[in-house]
This record gives structure tokens, C-alpha cells and sequence, in this order.
């Protein structure tokens, strides 16, 4: 019945996604003090609140935000047939997997703006200039590694969502890296006025320190792992849909495999180099995504059902139990 009511496009299931992520993340409002993030950016720390409550809070704020967002996206763009809010439950519910990390972390704020910039990607035509597109998706990507460094790798995504979509054109090329420069022009300008920014510790990039210190809990090493099976079973259905959708589909799924292959190839060079379990959040927009595509096609719906039942409770016991 779970699964039934979120394949329905009822406004009150964005109603109830704030309780869900309170649900999800209680035990942390009532547990030991958080972990705070170590050797963070030095945009990060700016914003981070120390107080804790208000932390979680924050963080709770990034997480909806960026499922909202998605969802919109996914909708808008026709991804599927109807509208369905099943992508901004899935990543609020992957993006609580980890009980240390439902809190304010860079990765939440940094898929925020990762899934900003695939919005304004997703919106390129191949017979429209694309240049705001271009420039706005550089844009959310740069601000995305302020907050967390790695998430720069993710710049190669714009160019090659834009070979799907467009033509080569030298000006829509280079407004990706115009973008950089802005920032960094604003972002150097800032130290002039805020002497709080302190140097980053580029060292320690890829140093365990730079993470929280995720535990790899059976409970949640079975999700991502059941999660994960899910989700290829879902990209084989994408890939079914391909062959008898518009081009316009193909390219848009397309762009998701883009997104999905650079994320993957991420948060398995960042565990290999700090051992720390929390980098597979980078991939919950994506799993979000293709998690729905599963549900929303697989025809015997008592399975679904279970399944997706197993994916709440295993992230409820996870994080109040594990």
C-alpha cells in the first residue's frame, strides 16, 4: 500500500516528506553529541552551525531541498509518463542511509547544487542555444566544490551532456569555465572582507580526516549493496524504454547514464581513498532516479511493495538500532 500511494501524484506526499526526514533522523536529536565535519572547506565551516541542533536542522533543510528539486526535474522533463514523487522520497530516505551523517554535511549541500546543475542541463534543446545553460550548470558545479572539493570532477558531465544535446559551438564551450572564473573572482574578493575564511588544508584532500568517520555498519553496508541491485535492474529498464521512446527521451536518459557513470566512478575512487562509506551519498540523486524507474515498472506489485518496504525499515533500523 506504501508504494501504491507514492506512484499517485498527490500534492500530500510532498506534505509528508518533511515528517518522513524527522522520522528518519530522530535518533540523532536525541542521541550523543554529532560528529562534525573535519578539515572541511573553508565556505563550509562558514555556514556550518555550531550549535547542533540547528546543524541537523540545516541539514535536514539541504536534504528536502535537493529531493524537491530532483523531483521537479524528473516531472518536468518527462522522464516518465506521469508525474510521480517517488525520486524526492528515495533521496530523502538514501540520504538519511547513514545515521553519523544526518547531520549538515558538504555532500548534502554539494548534491544540492550537483542536482541544480543536471536541472539546467536537462533543459538543453538540440535546435535552442544553450548558453545560460551552459554558463548556470558550471555555475552550480563551482559552488558545488566550495563546499565539497571533490564534486569538481563532476565538471566534465557539462561537456559531455552537451555533446547528447548540441553541436559544437566554441562560445557555448567556454561558459562553463566563464563561470569558474567568476566565482573564484567573488570567492577571492570575499577574503578581502571576511577574515573568518581560513586557507584549506589541500594535503589533506583525499585524507581520511576530510570525512566524517563512517563506521560500516552490516545494516547499512546490506542497503547500498540491496540498493544498488535495485538500481541496475532499474538502468535495464531505462535502457527497454529507449528503444520504443522519442529521441528526445534518449538523450535526457542518456545524460542520467552520464551522471550516473561520473558519480560511480567518484565515490569509488573517494572510499579507495579514505575508506569511509559516507562518498556513496554522492550517489543518491542518481539511485533516486533510477530506484523509481524499478518501482514504477515492475509489474508484480506485492513484490514492490516488499521491496520497497525493505528499504524503509532497513534504513529505520539502521539508524535506530544499528
Amino acid at each position: 500500500m506504501l508504494l501504491k500511494f507514492y506512484r499517485t501524484n498527490q500534492p500530500l506526499i510532498l506534505v509528508l516528506l518533511p515528517l518522513i526526514i524527522v522520522v528518519l533522523w530522530f535518533p540523532g536529536f536525541t542521541g550523543d553529541e554529532g560528529v562534525y565535519v573535519k578539515n572541511s572547506t573553508p565556505l563550509f565551516r562558514y555556514i556550518e552551525p555550531q550549535n547542533e541542533l540547528l546543524n541537523r536542522l540545516a541539514g535536514m533543510l539541504f536534504v528536502l531541498a535537493g529531493g524537491l528539486i530532483l523531483n521537479r526535474t524528473i516531472n518536468r522533463n518527462e522522464f516518465f509518463k506521469k508525474n510521480t514523487f517517488l525520486p524526492s522520497f528515495f533521496y530523502v530516505v538514501l540520504m538519511s542511509l547513514y545515521s553519523d551523517t544526518t547531520m549538515l554535511h558538504p555532500i548534502a549541500v554539494s548534491n544540492l547544487f550537483i542536482i541544480m546543475a543536471f536541472q539546467r542541463l536537462a533543459n538543453i534543446h538540440s535546435q535552442v542555444s544553450c548558453k545560460s545553460e551552459m554558463f548556470d550548470a558550471g555555475f552550480y558545479i563551482t559552488i558545488a566544490s566550495m563546499f565539497y572539493l571533490p564534486s569538481i570532477l563532476y565538471f566534465p558531465m557539462i561537456w559531455m551532456v552537451w555533446f547528447v544535446f548540441r553541436p559544437f559551438q566554441v562560445k557555448e564551450f567556454l561558459l562553463p569555465l566563464l563561470a569558474v572564473l567568476v566565482v573564484a573572482i567573488y570567492y577571492l574578493s570575499s577574503f578581502l572582507f571576511f577574515e573568518t575564511m581560513e586557507a584549506y588544508d589541500w594535503g589533506n584532500l583525499f585524507n581520511s580526516s576530510m570525512y566524517i568517520t563512517v563506521s560500516n555498519k552490516k545494516i547499512s553496508t546490506l542497503l547500498l549493496v540491496f540498493v544498488s541491485l535495485l538500481s541496475l535492474f532499474g538502468a535495464v529498464e531505462i535502457v527497454r524504454k529507449q528503444f520504443s521512446n522519442t529521441m528526445r527521451f534518449k538523450k535526457l536518459t542518456t545524460s542520467l547514464f552520464i551522471f550516473a557513470v561520473i558519480s560511480f566512478v567518484l565515490s569509488a575512487f573517494l572510499y579507495l581513498k579514505t575508506a569511509s562509506s559516507e562518498v556513496f551519498l554522492l550517489m543518491s540523486p542518481v539511485y533516486s532516479v533510477v530506484l523509481t524507474y524499478f518501482f514504477m515498472y515492475l509489474k508484480k506489485e506485492k513484490l514492490g511493495e516488499f521491496l520497497f518496504f525493505l528499504i524503509v525499515m532497513g534504513v529505520l533500523l539502521n539508524n535506530y538500532f544499528g
